[in-house]
Order: structure tokens, then C-alpha cells, then sequence
């Protein structure tokens, strides 16, 4: 206060102890369809148990299927391609569900005891071919769609005062596509070599 005197501020959920029971199994398989053609899938089952006690309860068991489908072609030439679709389930930080607060910056960020991981389904396909000897062209595209997509979120407390602090918003989607090239030019300058990597997302 003016005076210099500390004075408490209570913050939702800053005591809580957070525990959390978690096991994953899989089962992968593969196969060469051709010489030139792979397959390669599986599927893994994750499941937790997640508690929260203190100044907030919460108690939930989460169960995700992670499916994914690998196809690896090489069409001759040099040229190798390969296209993949996943789904991958994010792991949540424990520091996400106690309340804290920065005195130097006075900056407070609140916790959320109902938040979940975020999931996303990832689509990939890659072409790559070697160029001018051991250089190398490739391109990396991606698809994301994502659901519980977590950000920053407001949190209200029981006195209504808000908080910025973790949560889960809709959907997400994200494109993106990366270019790397690798050329040596040991024939125009000896020991030249050309790198470059760009990406648009």
C-alpha cells in the first residue's frame, strides 16, 4: 500500500496440489506394398486420471485415440515423396493450474482447473529430390486442424475480478509450406555453397 505495507491479494487457486495417473500402449505396423511403395500405421490409446485439490476440486479422466497413417513412395529418379496424417494430443503444464503473480511487472496470471489438452489432427506431405550431386530440394507441406485450442483466456474469480490465464478456445487451423535448397557450386567457386530456407504459414 502507499504506506509500504504488504497487503495480501488473493488470486483464484493459489494453493492446489495437482496429480495426475498417466499410461499410453500402441500398436505399430508396417509393410513394403512394392519397391518403390511403404505403408506404415499404428494406433496409440493414452488415458489419465487428473485430480485437482486445494482452493479448487476438480477430478477427470481423459482417454484420446491417436491413430496414424504413414505412406512412403519413391517414384524413381531420385524423387522420394511422402504423406502422413496423425493425431497428437498435447500435455498439460501443472504450472497452468495455480494462480501467480509477478510483482517487478505487476502482472498476475490466473489458473483454470478445468483445462483440457488441446488435440490436433496433422496432415504432411513431403517431396524431396537431390540436386547438382549431394545437394538437395525439398518441400514440406502441412495442414493442422485443431480442437480445445489453448490460449490466454479471461478467468473471473467469485468476486468477479478477471484474470488472464489458461483456457481452451474453439478450433484452430493452421497451412503452412517450407522450401529448402541446398546447392553446391563447386563448379563456378570452389568450396561454394548456396542454403536456403523459407516458410509461408
Amino acid at each position: 500500500d502507499p504506506d509500504g505495507d504488504k497487503v495480501r491479494i488473493d488470486l483464484p487457486i493459489a494453493h492446489a496440489t495437482v496429480k495426475e495417473k498417466r499410461g499410453e500402449i500402441y500398436i505399430n505396423v508396417g509393410r513394403n506394398l512394392s519397391p518403390t511403395l511403404r505403408i506404415d500405421g499404428g494406433v496409440n490409446y493414452e488415458f489419465s486420471n487428473l485430480t485437482v485439490s486445494g482452493d479448487a476440486t476438480a477430478d477427470r479422466t481423459l482417454k484420446f485415440l491417436k491413430p496414424n497413417l504413414t505412406l512412403d513412395w519413391k517414384p524413381g529418379g531420385g524423387w522420394h515423396t511422402q504423406f502422413s496424417v496423425r493425431r497428437t494430443v498435447a500435455q498439460l503444464n501443472f504450472y497452468d493450474f495455480i494462480s501467480f503473480g509477478d510483482l517487478s511487472t505487476k502482472r498476475v496470471t490466473g489458473s483454470n482447473a478445468d483445462l483440457v489438452p488441446q488435440r490436433t489432427w496433422e496432415f504432411r506431405a513431403t517431396v524431396e529430390h537431390p540436386i547438382l550431386g549431394d545437394g538437395l530440394f525439398k518441400l514440406d507441406t502441412g495442414y493442422d486442424l485443431i480442437s480445445k485450442l489453448q490460449d490466454q483466456i479471461l478467468i473471473f474469480d467469485e468476486a468477479g475480478n478477471a484474470f488472464s490465464g489458461p483456457g481452451n478456445l474453439g478450433t484452430g487451423k493452421r497451412y503452412f509450406a517450407t522450401l529448402t535448397l541446398d546447392a553446391p557450386l563447386g563448379r563456378l567457386w570452389k568450396g561454394l555453397r548456396v542454403k536456403f530456407d523459407g516458410t509461408l504459414q
